[in-house]
């Protein structure tokens, strides 16, 4: 049997402290968890402020770095808001600097996502033009 941490966290300044007390919070627990025998570490990708990763290909590198075993991966990509060539380099990359720890899953998007205020959508749920 093998176990694993998802991390789909929310910041609460009252209770989380600063945005770099969160993310170091979080490192800590994926560095606890590779000690305790855990072999995957998860995080996912939305687009509601404070809520998840915005970048977590950006998380994975820096956790890459900082463990020697567990596999990282993004339990959410959000593959239609993001340029795919980018996530493909930043995946890539994730992949390397982690030394081949990393695991991939992807996902589209949800009808709650669209009502996100970072992702301007026309009323039939397409994604709309950067302005």
């Amino acid at each position: 049997m093998k176990f694993g941490l998802c991390c789909i966290p929310d910041h609460h300044a009252e209770y989380s402290g600063s945005w770099s007390d969160w993310y170091e919070g979080m490192i800590a627990e994926v560095r606890l968890a590779e000690a305790l025998g855990f072999d995957s570490a998860w995080f996912a990708e939305h687009r509601v402020p404070g809520f998840a990763f915005g970048s977590p290909t950006r998380f994975i590198a820096a956790r890459a770095r900082a463990t020697k075993r567990i596999r990282l991966a993004a339990s959410v990509s959000l593959l239609s808001l993001n340029n795919p060539v980018r996530t493909a380099e930043d995946y890539a990359m994730a992949d390397v600097l982690s030394h081949g720890r990393l695991a991939r899953s992807l996902a589209g998007r949800r009808k709650a996502s669209r009502k996100s205020p970072c992702c301007p959508n026309d009323p039939a749920g397409r994604r709309s033009p950067s302005k």
